[in-house]
């Protein structure tokens, strides 16, 4: 069950608006991660973290990575230069991504509907070479986006199937 104590989560996001230059990447992946696990989309700080994340995209991990890419797509907030910078993040760091980034980043660009080859065919690559480890939950995440976003990579499908 979601404990939503609005008044405590606007003073969060007020409080945050002021110091948002100061936060790091981990910092502000993580705010907008919390917000989007407790499903409360608040527009005036979404907006500023998606003004101020895309310069800082490439100091994120890949759980930073796949976590703010998870928040925009739990909130349906379609920021493009914010996905494009994380998906050019995502592809220079591909091998870095565990079982549980693959899954959740590709899940969360075909939510988004957000198709993009490259980051596609990176995606593809260290799920294969990581496949046996993959629970049966990043397997079918990853397959339903491959094909939702009709990208069709057969040996992925094959491996996974």
């Amino acid at each position: 069950m979601l404990c939503h104590d609005l008044p405590l989560l606007s003073a969060i996001a007020a409080a945050s608006l002021r110091p948002i230059d100061d936060f790091d990447a981990q910092g502000l992946g993580n705010l907008a991660w919390s917000f989007a696990t407790l499903e409360v989309s608040n527009l005036p700080l979404m907006t500023v973290a998606c003004v101020v994340e895309p310069l800082r995209v490439a100091e994120y991990s890949p759980q930073g990575l796949s976590n703010t890419v998870w928040a925009l797509a739990t909130l349906l907030l379609e920021d493009l230069p914010l996905l494009h910078a994380i998906a050019s993040a995502s592809i220079h760091k591909n091998h870095e991504f565990g079982a549980q980034e693959l899954a959740t980043s590709a899940w969360a660009f075909a939510k988004l509907y957000f198709f993009d080859n490259p980051l596609m065919q990176a995606f593809s690559a260290p799920a294969l070479e990581i496949l046996s480890s993959l629970m049966p939950q990043n397997l079918s995440n990853l397959a339903w986006a491959f094909a939702a976003l009709q990208y069709i990579d057969l040996p992925l499908l094959e491996a996974i199937a």
